[in-house]
């Protein structure tokens, strides 16, 4: 009769291989994200106030909360870059994009040919056309497992976080940033969130232009 001991060990010898291989259920445990960063408020109404800023160019509403988020295509999961317009209309107004639902957007591994490399390639947003005060950020989260977040990459890209809890990045004015999105899974994909939001109380004259696509770091 095997003891407990041995018992044990060879469940540990079993599931150990899985592990590395990041097979979901068998959790490699990259650990909490420590650095929770800056929390983003979304507007309690899902459209902005009033029209108080004139403005030309589209705005789109409702479209200010998780809830009425415009559903992007299903291109917007790939490396070529799908282009995002739009326009903050008033000083309390905030645009939000979703990641096509219920068809998770895969993480493709970078070295997809070794099993204990576990980079991926990461969500990229180009801020291409803003004013310095439109804030743009992307909060994702994993669709198996426990979702991490090993950093933002990028010039001037802070680390931040929805008061519903899931984990992001952002940038002020223009530029590029990369959220590190880490999904404990063999076959990583997530679901997530893009944010334009105003951060004064001044008004926003210009439309916004901004590239997303899932790309290389």
């Amino acid at each position: 009769m095997m003891s407990d001991n041995s018992m044990r060990n060879r469940i540990k010898g079993m599931i150990a291989p899985l592990a590395l291989l990041g097979v979901a259920g068998c959790p490699s445990d990259p650990g909490p994200t420590a650095d929770r960063g800056e929390a983003i408020v979304l507007p309690k109404s899902a459209a902005h106030l009033s029209s108080s800023c004139g403005g030309t160019d589209e705005d789109t509403e409702p479209n200010g909360t998780l809830f009425s988020a415009v559903q992007l295509g299903r291109g917007v999961c790939s490396s070529t870059p799908t282009t995002i317009t739009g326009w903050l209309a008033t000083q309390d107004d905030a645009d939000v994009f979703a990641l096509p639902m219920n068809s998770g957007c895969l993480l493709p591994f970078l070295s997809s040919y070794n099993p204990l490399d576990r980079s991926t390639q990461l969500p990229k947003a180009t801020v291409v056309k803003a004013d310095a005060t439109t804030e743009v950020c992307f909060f994702g989260s994993c669709d198996y497992g426990v979702t991490n977040r090993s950093g933002c990459g990028g010039a001037n890209a802070r680390t931040a976080h929805l008061e519903e809890g899931m984990f992001g990045c952002c940038i002020t004015g223009t530029g590029t940033f990369t959220t590190g999105i880490v999904c404990d899974s063999y076959k990583p994909s997530i679901s997530g969130f893009l944010v334009v939001k105003g951060v004064s109380q001044g008004c926003h004259p210009d439309n916004y232009e901004i590239a997303f696509s899932i790309s290389d770091p």
